[in-house]
């Protein structure tokens, strides 16, 4: 409102019956901007009034019916993938943890404690958790222990055999929970579990908003637990007992809830945050015992297993094979041998001489080197839902994905792949003046040719310089995207042309004054007043936003939203510059140089407007990474692919390493073959070693 007022001061002085260019675009500038702004403030008084109705109880019970199918849905692909039933889960024995620290006052906690034996009963578990007097859980353990899978399993569980009045299952990242910013700059605090939740729903279960379901269900069923959080990962958020306080905050009397975190951190936090997860019961892993691993692995193996298969199990019950009975103490290690070994159906001398060492790190090594290209044999490029859509080359894949090992993200966390982060390194430094030098000759170039010299070079040099600025900043911003549903793109473009009506209607009245009653003067100012908020202001406003963590759906659809963006905002741009050409026309332009100009100037003005240039930021800087072999030019369908063989797994929009000891082991690869990492992926090499 402000700048509308200083524009329209500006304008007063200015003849709009002569139509000069100064005061028509301050005069139209001045009638966007002020008009905005009380439509900004009507907007947020209505809103506020504006009461939301309740869902009733019937609506509610359709909702998590709904939601718990696709719940339902989305852990048989989840199992599908990690292979849980191929033959029966890793049979990993889970204990209640004896420690006070970890288990709050006594008395708080009578009838929190758990009686459950392995992971291949999970029935079990659901039985003992439903039996808990407040239904709170937290699964700890150490590093490739199984905690994700024995979450993931006892999800499945509770959903498939969830009673009506149950809350439905689901499972949400730690690393995802939102922070924020408080009142200083140095202090921030997580959003309450139940906002985040409802956006959550709303983000990822669309179905929740469905034509014919009442308004607001994700905010209704986060607010009268309806559903049970899993909440996986803990260790990985950036602030373990920041989240530890927040859960204790958000959490009401009979509210439910599922932890996954490491041990160490989960101590940690709570004696940082000095207090416990109150009344929550504790699980925590027995490593694997040799025996068990034995029979897990012989009901893997054919019923008539070829040498040395059966020497190895043997040696294995009988204690001497040290080295392979510590690498199959956990679960990610008898993992590692099931598909390096048994799934590839591989000759097994070399385990045999590996596990009988002292040493278990040889085999840990091996087992790694062999992972890449085992999963890349066993999933072949096809069409199927889990086959790559490329050919894969081994080598290439280990380099590729060892870059990735060390390469930041954006939070700062270790395990964290962002397509949008790869922009951040020292091989981008020179793209902004690249870009903005090549824009600034392509502009001036083409006026010059079609007006003057002086001109071109005028436009050139100030189209360069507002590049170089806008661009500075494209390298370190977050994806956003643009919801494109075509029922509720039909709403944001009514309620943005109902705003740009408001703003021509003011543009004539302004125009009319000013040109002292000419109807020309009224009608140009008020339709370039009513477009120019149109394409500059309304439409980009209403449909561009950030990608949240919580609400992302996968890593390939934050770059697809992020490029749609970026062609809405150019099409907004042509269109403005389609406007300045008419203009420019009708005041003594040649119609080559108005409409080449103004369409150029266009769609400039369109790529380097809004404040989310990911996808652009990306196709600037893989190119250049290319070339120097630490990515393939198309990084995206690598990525893809990668997921499909099982090296990476998704995390709303981050990829992670399915195997943080193969990420660890890429790390040590990469800095053998490269030397010392740029000071930018040092702090992730500091971490994973």
């Amino acid at each position: 409102m402000l700048l509308g007022l200083v524009l329209m001061w500006m304008a007063a002085n200015f003849n709009l019956k002569a139509l000069d260019i100064p005061s028509f675009l301050s005069t139209a500038g001045g009638v966007v901007a002020l008009t905005d702004g009380v439509l900004r403030l009507l907007f947020q008084w209505r809103r506020a009034r504006r009461p939301s109705p309740a869902a009733s109880p019937d609506e509610i019970r359709k909702a998590k019916d709904i939601l718990a199918l696709q719940v339902t849905e989305q852990c048989k692909d989840a199992m599908r993938v990690l292979m849980l039933d191929d033959p029966r889960p890793i049979p990993v024995f889970w204990r209640s943890a004896q420690r006070d620290e970890l288990r709050g006052h006594p008395r708080l906690n009578a009838g929190q404690k758990v009686v459950f034996s392995s992971s291949d009963h999970i029935a079990r578990l659901a039985d003992a958790f439903r039996g808990l007097k407040r239904k709170r859980l937290v699964i700890i353990g150490d590093q490739g222990s199984g905690k994700t899978t024995l979450a993931l399993q006892l999800l499945a569980e509770l959903t498939e055999t969830r009673r009506p009045e149950d809350p439905v299952p689901v499972l949400l990242p730690a690393a995802s929970w939102p922070v924020r910013t408080g009142e200083h700059d140095d202090t921030a605090e997580y959003v309450p579990l139940h906002e985040w939740l409802a956006e959550y729903l709303d983000m990822e279960y669309p179905a929740l908003r469905a034509e014919g379901l009442a308004p607001n269900l994700p905010r209704e069923l986060a607010s009268h637990g309806e559903v049970l959080p899993v909440l996986d990962a803990l260790d990985e958020a950036p602030d373990e007992a920041a989240m530890l306080r927040a859960l204790k905050r958000s959490l009401y009397n009979a509210d439910q809830l599922i932890v996954t975190c490491r041990t160490s951190e989960f101590l940690e936090a709570i004696k940082s945050a000095w207090d416990v997860l109150t009344t929550a019961a504790v699980l925590e892993p027995d490593r694997l015992s040799p025996t068990s691993v034995a029979d897990y692995l012989a009901k893997s193996l054919p019923r008539r297993p070829t040498a040395p298969w059966p020497d190895i199990l043997a040696k294995l019950r009988g204690g001497t094979a040290p080295a392979l009975a510590e690498v199959t103490s956990k679960p990610l290690g008898l993992w590692l041998i099931r598909e390096v070994y048994v799934a590839d159906k591989k000759e097994a001398t070399k385990l045999q001489r590996l596990g009988e060492m002292a040493d278990p790190q040889a085999l840990r090594t091996h087992l790694c080197d062999q992972l890449i290209p085992t999963l890349i044999k066993l999933h072949p490029r096809g069409n199927k839902l889990f086959s790559p859509l490329h050919t894969l080359n081994a080598r290439q894949v280990r380099d590729w994905l060892a870059y990735l090992s060390l390469h930041p993200s954006p939070d700062g966390s270790p395990h964290d792949v962002a397509w949008w982060s790869l922009t951040c390194n020292p091989h981008s430094r020179l793209v902004p003046w690249v870009v903005s030098t090549l824009c600034g000759l392509v502009v001036g170039v083409t006026l010059g040719l079609l007006e003057s010299p002086a001109t071109g070079l005028a436009i050139g040099v100030a189209c360069g310089i507002l590049v170089r600025l806008k661009v500075k900043s494209w390298f370190t911003e977050w994806p956003g995207f643009a919801n494109l549903n075509i029922w509720e793109r039909l709403s944001v473009l009514g309620k943005t042309t109902r705003e740009a009506l408001c703003m021509a209607l003011m543009g004539a009245m302004v125009g009319f004054l000013q040109s002292k009653g000419r109807v020309d003067g009224a009608i140009t100012l008020g339709l370039v007043s009513g477009l120019g908020y149109e394409f500059t202001m309304g439409l980009p406003r209403w449909v561009e936003k950030a990608t949240e963590k919580s609400t992302a759906r996968s890593p390939r659809s934050t770059w697809k939203d992020d490029r749609h963006l970026t062609l809405i905002r150019i099409i907004s741009g042509v269109v403005i510059g389609l406007l300045a050409s008419l203009i420019g026309w009708r005041h003594g332009m040649s119609v080559a140089t108005a409409l080449t100009g103004g369409i150029l100037l266009g769609m400039i003005f369109g790529l380097v407007q809004g404040r989310h240039h990911a996808w652009l930021a990306y196709y600037l800087t893989i190119p250049r990474l290319a070339t120097r072999r630490r990515l393939p030019l198309r990084t995206m369908s690598f990525l893809e692919d990668a997921y499909r063989v099982g090296l990476l797994r998704m995390e709303g929009p981050y990829y992670q390493f399915r195997d943080t000891l193969l990420q660890e082991h890429l790390a040590e690869h990469h800095i053998e073959r490269f030397g010392s990492c740029h000071p930018h992926t040092r702090k992730r090499e500091e971490h994973l070693s």
